[in-house]
């Protein structure tokens, strides 16, 4: 998966991880860390996502930062992952912190690539 602007790959792994990639050297960037089995899936929210991400954050109690940073270039912005874990989670790519996580209680999440990141609601498998 490359990010708008084609300059970073973002892949997902058996290992629980998903990494950030430099696509012109290959090199790996960042380390995503935090899901508690097999990551499934991922997609980069695109820029047009940032004032939803905002909202989302801003009526949170669960965000673990003070507040959005808005990407000044389509290298910075979010990923979203989907794991065998039963949550979605929110990262920000320039901290590599995760701000929100969704949670399932029913069953595992799904791919989810092709679904349009601003229609949460159809994200959530339950």
């Amino acid at each position: 998966m490359t990010n708008e602007s084609g300059s970073q790959i973002a892949s997902c792994s058996n290992d629980q991880t998903l990494r950030l990639w430099d696509f012109r050297t290959g090199e790996s960037k960042m380390e995503f860390r935090g899901h508690e089995h097999v990551v499934e899936c991922l997609t980069f929210a695109p820029a047009s996502a940032i004032e939803t991400i905002k909202e989302l954050l801003a009526s949170s109690a669960d965000t673990k930062t003070p507040g959005v940073v808005v990407p000044k270039n389509p290298d910075q912005g979010y990923l979203l992952s989907g794991s065998r874990d039963r949550t979605i989670k929110l990262w920000d790519t320039i901290t590599g912190q995760c701000v929100f996580t969704f949670v399932s209680t029913f069953s595992p999440v799904f791919p989810f690539a092709r679904i349009r990141f601003f229609d949460v609601d159809s994200l959530l498998p339950w």
